[in-house]
């Protein structure tokens, strides 16, 4: 059994993980962290974090897709296949792509969660470190992305571009999450936070419109 924490609220009744359903503004996708509680040692109470944002393209960029060539002659480490893809800069000093532009992993056909890609499913095809993704691909698929963040009011903002298609022959569609610059002021650099901020964020590529009903 567990306690735990969500929006500073304290559960302390002895709730196992079932009644997850009974927590207010849970959204899908929120990160959990489970730590149970154990006799011993000092400390106060511990319990169940549920993360509320993570970092992702704004929607501006994501309305600027753009449909980009596959390059034949491209090396091994920046070819995508169907599906999703996620491209970024490999930082490992050790590794053949090092300062050599970005990489490109292909995560296939699916559903994930903005920041589990961060985390979890951005690895360099070489040398297998995770990077930090600032390009994503679809191609050969039907695709949506959908989440939700906060608007200037601090209320729920819901965000879709529906279901749509990278069609196969005409190239792959690319996101580009354009990084900070270092030179930013401190307003720039929180405008840039608050329009890069998600409560949620999904991605989605299925190989029919079909898919997206089973899901």
């Amino acid at each position: 059994k567990y306690n735990y924490t969500q929006g500073g609220t304290l559960y302390k009744d002895g709730r196992m993980l079932k009644d997850l359903k009974d927590l207010q503004e849970i959204y899908p996708c929120d990160i959990l962290f489970f730590i149970a509680i154990c006799r011993g040692g000092e400390g106060g109470e511990s319990g169940m974090l549920a993360t509320k944002s993570s970092k992702g393209p704004s929607e501006e960029e994501i309305k600027k897709e753009e449909i980009v060539k596959s390059d034949p002659k491209a090396p091994e480490y920046r070819r995508i296949t169907g599906g999703f893809s996620v491209g970024g800069n490999c930082t490992n000093k050790v590794c053949i792509t090092y300062k050599k532009g970005h990489v490109d992993s292909t995560l296939g056909y699916g559903s994930w969660e903005i920041s589990n890609i961060f985390q979890v499913k951005s690895k360099c095809p070489k040398c297998k470190k995770n990077f930090i993704p600032n390009f994503f691909f679809f191609s050969r698929c039907y695709y949506r992305i959908y989440g939700i963040k906060s608007d200037i009011h601090g209320e729920k903002k819901k965000f879709d571009t529906g279901i749509k298609n990278a069609p196969e022959g005409k190239g792959f569609i690319r996101i580009r999450m354009e990084p900070l610059k270092g030179t930013e002021t401190d307003e720039e650099k929180a405008l840039y936070e608050k329009e890069h901020t998600w409560k949620m964020l999904q991605y989605e590529a299925q190989k029919s419109q079909e898919e997206f009903m089973k899901t």
